[in-house]
């Protein structure tokens, strides 16, 4: 993996006194969550056992003087206390203090990034950075990584300094377009087509969504699509407040009924594409932290997706045609 200026190799046992060189610099590795090198022979033994997956783990080195001058990874050399999904690998790289401010570790994390797109099934990374290196996590949102609104503190990593989190979902978001309607049409086939599988008979009947109801997300800026590379794989709309059916909620009460919040209505996506659901509402998070969704009674699967998420189950609201709905709520910044 290779830029103009930067190359992603396999760490080398020569590369030793490099490392050391550049780990053994006060100001890099706490900022990381690990303490100075003391040795090269240090440097060698971390070479050895930490940076000895080729398969995850690389040397940033700076193709003008061949110098290994950070190092780039996922999976087991990343170690640090944070919320990850089952399978979901962190990231973590640093780089030297003489090439800080430009903008080599964006070019080494988009990088491994196209890498990890082009090359694995990985659904999503979890990264974070210590809240007095806001750096760090400008270079993660240069990179797609979106706030999850939690932060930890990981004692391990030496210091009781929160942590921010930050995640990228590998499946990409975009506004649907004109172009985009008979993809989507599909998709939402293939979801009813989930729906009665698992016996949910009533929801998405006699012909919803139709055309026009999707025609009119887009055209008001509320209809969205996911993607896997460039394939439409789900859809879903995104409606700012107020939603009328919500006014009135039974058997129950929202979280929060004072701030703005938006909807997510007509989430569908294919059976075989893993990870849809996840993608759409970390997007969804990623603008706005007050969010409300319902579903069918009999829509066990997405009952079960919004609760993993973290939703609270509200109350029952109804729908303008009478059909009820089963409604939740998720608030990050109430």
């Amino acid at each position: 993996m290779e830029t103009d200026r930067i190359l992603l190799r396999p760490w080398q046992d020569d590369d030793a006194e490099a490392l050391f060189k550049y780990a053994s610099d006060p100001e890099v590795g706490p900022r990381a969550g690990w303490p100075p090198h003391r040795s090269v022979a240090e440097s060698l033994e971390v070479i050895r056992t930490v940076f000895n997956d080729a398969t995850n783990t690389w040397a940033i080195v700076l193709k003008e003087t061949g110098e290994p001058i950070g190092a780039m990874g996922y999976g087991p050399s990343c170690q640090c206390n944070l919320p990850a999904r089952e399978g979901e690998p962190l990231t973590g790289y640093w780089v030297a203090r003489p090439y800080w401010n430009r903008g080599i570790c964006t070019e080494a994390l988009r990088l491994m990034i196209e890498h990890i797109r082009r090359e694995t099934d990985i659904k999503s990374l979890i990264s974070g950075h210590f809240i007095d290196n806001p750096a760090s996590g400008r270079v993660m949102e240069k990179c797609g990584f979106v706030p999850t609104g939690e932060t930890v503190v990981d004692l391990d990593q030496g210091r009781d300094t929160p942590i921010r989190v930050l995640r990228l979902n590998m499946l990409s978001v975009r506004a649907a377009n004109a172009e985009d309607l008979d993809a989507i049409m599909a998709v939402l086939d293939a979801a009813k087509g989930i729906m009665r599988a698992s016996g949910n008979l009533g929801q998405w009947v006699n012909g919803y969504p139709s055309r026009d109801v999707i025609r009119n997300d887009i055209d008001s800026g509320h209809g969205f699509v996911v993607l896997k590379g460039e394939r439409v794989a789900g859809y879903f709309a995104y409606i700012p407040s107020p939603e009328p059916t919500y006014a009135s909620i039974y058997e129950g009460m929202w979280m929060e009924d004072t701030l703005p919040y938006h909807v997510v209505h007509r989430i569908g996506s294919y059976p075989e594409v893993h990870g849809v659901f996840n993608a759409i509402l970390d997007w969804c998070f990623a603008h706005d932290g007050n969010i409300r969704i319902d579903t069918h009674r009999d829509n066990l699967i997405m009952q079960h997706n919004i609760l993993k998420y973290g939703f609270k189950y509200c109350g029952i609201i109804y729908l303008a045609s009478g059909d009820e709905r089963l409604a939740y709520q998720k608030v990050i910044h109430a």
